[in-house]
């Protein structure tokens, strides 16, 4: 791939700056992320749903209402958190939006400007006062959407639409609606059922035995190797332009464009005074100022960094032929040092800069023949990268890891030992049960401890019983039996457990009654969000969109062609 783009220098350049630029920028801009999609670079259709097609700005405009949506629910724009802890893809949610949109149209659903006035206006209400904030929506509108070259109609357009998607959801979902109270009330007390539970524990650290014999170490360590294998790791040349190198630079190129005291102050005002703290100490106006100077002066920093990083990689891209050695190389002849990274794995931070994990994964796709990443962002500055060496995985010999092949041994001798220990025990407990002996006195004449559990229901969440079982096991074991039973045998963390049911205790009345209300219009809105769960999935398959994967992908094997 990279022998191709070689041959296209300045489309190399623009490449970067625009995959650089679009992760730097404190914008997003939407056209630029989606020049990939489409047949070609000036296809104005994005794809269909029912055979109508869908046009760049109608999916531009969805996209940018799906950044909206995670801003009103989270406070934070995507790219400024870990939006995948979310769940959240803004790039496979978007078709998901057009088709709601789609479906709204469909169903007629209209919504008026008062309804979207309202919605505003609850949007940004002071949650203490219960009064609309009109400055957090006016700076919503000039600082928040203003950088990400958003507008104030396309903030209210997505207000329109959300509201839309919200009558749809309901629409689609009446039929959550159709509980009885009956049905209600039969499946409360199902659920507030209570167990009333004793347990044995068998637990390995009962069984340890560290003075016995070794034999047998061998077999499990061959058995085992696969997890001692040692993962492959990878070295990386690396050359950082970093941001408080170029501050004066900045300050010089600052002062020409505008008064930076009068621009801080302004910034200041904008914000409030009680914007500006350290460690949660409210800063003095002078401090303040001297605050934003310097966040403002490291930005241009930044900015800078991004030009040098870039001139730099264009002259790395050109050199023949393509080697990692040249990063340092071409550094030592611009004045700079490379520096070389500790070995790190796949599932590592590379150690010591302080950057995301992308790097890490940008890293492990590098070889000999394309050993550069593009230019990559760091909070202070820019990386250019190249690989340094791959030290591949390998299984290390027994010698070499014993003491944790002979710790890991122990281990496993003494979970099958208490495991063993609870099978034979559950042998005796079974039969003597069915003779019409108690389960007290077999645990008694065993010499086994049982412990009394809490009380716990299918609707139990928090357990604060024995941490030795987890609620889950407990309610699958428990529910399955009538008062009077034993489980079976149920492997535990450390080893293994026998549940007899002593009881189960019906919910109180007063329980029912202050409760089933509650429970019943939870019930409901399950109901609601599982229909329209499923409505949404079957109209799924009426869309067709490319994705920006799907296209990297056809424009990686035309490289390759």
């Amino acid at each position: 791939m990279f022998a191709h783009i070689r041959k296209h220098q300045q489309w190399l350049f623009i490449l970067i700056i625009a995959v650089v630029v679009v992760s730097f920028v404190i914008f997003f801009t939407p056209s630029v992320q989606y020049d990939n999609f489409g047949s070609s670079g000036s296809s104005d259709i994005m794809g269909s749903i029912d055979g109508r097609p869908i046009a760049r700005k109608e999916f531009i405009n969805a996209y940018q209402e799906v950044l909206l949506r995670f801003l009103m629910a989270t406070g934070q724009w995507a790219d400024e958190t870990d939006s995948s802890r979310f769940g959240f893809d803004p790039e496979q949610e978007t078709p998901s939006r057009l088709l709601l949109l789609e479906k709204a149209k469909e169903h007629g659903i209209q919504v008026s400007d008062e309804a979207v006035a309202k919605w505003i206006v609850t949007a940004f209400k002071d949650p203490a006062t219960n009064k609309f904030r009109k400055e957090l929506y006016d700076n919503m509108m000039t600082n928040g959407l203003a950088q990400r070259r958003m507008t104030e109609e396309d903030f209210q357009r997505f207000a329109k639409n959300q509201i839309g998607v919200s009558q749809l959801t309901s629409l689609v979902g009446m039929s959550g609606d159709l509980v009885s109270p009956r049905e209600a009330d039969l499946l409360y007390r199902e659920d507030n059922l209570q167990a009333n539970t004793q347990v044995v524990f068998f637990s390995s650290t009962n069984f340890a035995n560290l003075g016995q014999d070794l034999e047998g170490l061998e077999t499990f360590y061959t058995n085992r190797m696969a997890l001692y294998r040692t993962p492959d790791k990878r070295k990386i040349n690396y050359l950082k332009f970093a941001s408080t190198n170029y501050l004066a630079e900045a300050e010089t190129k600052l002062a020409g464009i505008t008064n930076i005291t009068e621009m801080a102050s302004l910034i200041y005002t904008e914000k409030g005074t009680n914007s500006f703290t350290d460690n949660g100490v409210v800063l003095s106006e002078e401090a303040a100022l001297e605050q934003i100077k310097n966040e403002e002066l490291e930005k241009v920093g930044l900015t800078i960094a991004k030009e040098k990083a870039l001139e730099f990689a264009k002259e790395l891209f050109d050199i023949e032929p393509m080697k990692a050695e040249s990063l340092p190389q071409l550094a030592t002849t611009k004045g700079f040092t490379a520096e070389v990274s500790e070995e790190f794995t796949e599932s590592q931070l590379i150690p010591n800069l302080g950057v995301q994990y992308q790097l890490t994964r940008q890293a492990f796709q590098l070889t000999d023949e394309e050993p550069f990443t593009t230019p990559f962002l760091a909070q202070d500055g820019v990386y250019i990268v190249s690989l340094n060496s791959i030290i591949p995985s390998s299984i290390p010999s027994l010698d070499e890891v014993r003491g944790r092949v002979t710790v890991d041994f122990y281990q496993q001798k003494s979970l099958e030992s208490a495991r063993e220990a609870a099978n034979t025990f559950h042998e005796t407990l079974t039969s003597q049960l069915a003779e019409g002996k108690s389960f007290d006195a077999i645990c008694d004449e065993a010499g086994y401890d049982r412990k009394q559990m809490a009380l716990f229901s299918m609707s139990t969440q928090n357990y604060s019983g024995d941490r030795r079982a987890d609620i889950s096991s407990l309610k699958n074991l428990a529910f399955a039996l009538d008062v009077g039973e034993v489980s079976q045998v149920s492997s535990t963390r450390d080893g293994a457990m026998i549940l007899y049911v002593n009881s189960f205790v019906e919910a109180r009345e007063e329980d029912v009654e202050k409760e089933l209300p509650d429970f019943t219009e939870t019930l409901r809105r399950t109901r609601r969000s599982e229909a329209f769960s499923e409505w949404l999935v079957q109209g799924q398959s009426s869309m067709n969109f490319a994705t920006a994967s799907d296209e990297s992908e056809t424009g990686a094997g035309d490289a390759n062609n």
